[in-house]
């Protein structure tokens, strides 16, 4: 689990960059396109995607130990409603 939380805090943090990054020069390309608040919208940006990114990781990552404990309950009850 640690290491994926690392991955996705790194993936995240160079995606986050990007996204502030295309703001900032998309700012100084048109000063008018953002208006007075292109930092908090970059800032903004930037953390919805380490945050998107890190959940996406943890719960892809979870994913197989909630199967493995489910698949048996889930085979269970095929069977119960095969013989119905």
């Amino acid at each position: 689990m640690r290491r994926e939380i690392i991955s996705g805090l790194l993936l995240g943090t160079v995606l986050g960059i990007i996204g502030f990054l295309r703001i900032y020069v998309f700012h100084l390309i048109t000063p008018n396109l953002y208006g007075e608040h292109w930092f908090p919208l970059g800032l903004t940006l930037g953390i919805t995607l380490l945050g998107v990114v890190l959940w996406g990781t943890l719960s892809g990552s979870m994913l197989p130990i909630l199967l493995k404990k489910w698949v048996p309950i889930l085979q269970l009850a095929q069977h119960l409603l095969l013989q119905l």
